[in-house]
């Protein structure tokens, strides 16, 4: 809310209520007019043009994409057989790693060696 300056009394005051135009109060309102640039098109539902005239989709990609579809349970990360397995070992591996170094260099920071006195 904006308030306005009263010079009269020194102090701020709230302004007045809002206003709405008489048009709105009437009924409803027209829409404006659509303006477009040059060379535009309007959406219709007509078939796109380039229907059917895609790649055929390789053999070896076709039944990969029939076992993702598979409803047995797991997850998507591991759908894709033992291979996906040995990778997502080998990133849990590395993500515990990375864990437990973050702590061990947290607290070689905390706890820093004395020095060596000669």
């Amino acid at each position: 809310m904006k308030y306005k300056f009263n010079p009269f009394t020194g102090r701020l005051s709230a302004p007045m209520p809002l206003e709405v135009p008489s048009k709105f109060v009437k009924g409803i309102a027209e829409s404006p007019q659509m303006q477009f640039v040059v060379a535009t098109r309007i959406a219709g539902t007509d078939p796109p043009a380039h229907r059917g005239r895609y790649a055929p989709v390789p053999p070896r990609l076709l039944s990969k994409m029939k076992l993702f579809q598979v409803p047995n349970g797991l997850p998507v990360h591991i759908k894709g057989g033992p291979m996906d397995k040995i990778m997502f070992a080998i990133t849990s591996a590395v993500c515990l790693v990375g864990f437990v170094e973050c702590f061990h260099v947290w607290y070689t920071l905390s706890y820093p060696p004395a020095p060596k006195s000669d």
